[in-house]
């Protein structure tokens, strides 16, 4: 990928994420925000792709999955892998 973003409320995720990109050599390409899904700070159409990996349970899907959608190009995809009931 050209660039990739990571939105995480946690911030000691994002110091680990920023660490093991510039390990992998892509740490350029790897930006980070401290946000929720409810309320992504994007411009709408950002994206082509969103990804979400065993945090659904933490969302209020009613307000993530719309703003996931609005921050999606037209023709963008949303995956979701969830290992808990959500």
């Amino acid at each position: 990928a050209r660039e990739a973003w990571l939105v995480t409320p946690v911030t000691g995720e994002i110091a680990l994420a920023r660490k093991i990109a510039q390990d992998c050599g892509v740490g350029d390409r790897l930006f980070c925000v401290a946000g929720v899904a409810e309320e992504l700070p994007f411009v709408s159409e950002a994206f082509d792709f969103a990804w979400a990996s065993g945090c659904v349970h933490h969302m209020i899907t009613k307000l993530a999955f719309p703003e996931a959608a609005r921050v999606l190009t037209p023709n963008g995809r949303f995956g979701a892998v969830e290992p808990w009931r959500a």
